[in-house]
């Protein structure tokens, strides 16, 4: 509880310092943070929501389980079943690793050297907190009234690619679109670690 105390009163610290304004002055920090929350919306409404992620009710694993477990002396994760594991769960289908996979989504060859396994585990559970702006999806509008979003990208002929959340693509020509925005979400969806075993996530 106190670390979280000081990292909201070091952000609101930071807001003032650099926006030259006080929100809620004089409140509890609960209330001068909400006001926060809210100036940050109001100024950028295309960007992701400054709130903490929520788990899913359906959810099989939470980030604190699953951090605890592969921590513990239980979880014994061997490389070659990793390696099915990750085309199992469609890491590859947008992941390149080592070679393998497609180059959609971020490369994962030295992930392991640049986070930890808990941001590691954030990342995957809750995949829309932290969007890098270079794999940011959009929401593509059609002519015929559709609204498709996924991660968009041209394709050699000039046509637009939408790699939805499941990793299917979506082609279309530019006579079919009406217009393209931002979306909040996240390419890769939620979830993709509840058909698999605590051992298999080990893996």
């Amino acid at each position: 509880e106190p670390e979280k105390e000081d990292a909201a009163e070091n952000a609101i610290g930071l807001l003032e310092y650099w926006t030259d304004q006080e929100l809620a002055a004089g409140e509890p920090e609960e209330k001068r943070l909400a006001a926060w929350q809210k100036w940050f919306t109001e100024k950028f409404p295309t960007a992701l929501e400054p709130a903490l992620p929520t788990i899913a009710e359906t959810a099989k694993y939470t980030v604190e389980e699953l951090v605890e477990y592969l921590n513990s002396d239980q979880a014994e994760g061997q490389l070659t079943r990793g390696a099915e594991v990750y085309v199992r769960a469609n890491c590859a289908k947008c992941h390149r690793f080592n070679g393998q996979g497609d180059s959609l989504g971020p490369a994962l060859s030295t992930v392991a050297s640049r986070f930890t396994r808990r941001e590691l585990i954030e990342s995957i559970v809750h995949p829309s907190h932290v969007v890098s702006s270079q794999y940011a999806s959009k929401t593509v509008l059609t002519r015929d009234g559709r609204q498709i979003t996924g991660l968009v990208a041209q394709g050699s002929g000039g046509e637009t690619v939408v790699v939805l959340p499941t990793a299917e693509r979506v082609t279309l020509l530019a006579k079919q679109i009406e217009a393209t925005r931002p979306s909040k979400l996240s390419a890769m969806p939620e979830g993709l670690l509840d058909p698999l075993t605590l051992e298999e996530i080990a893996d």
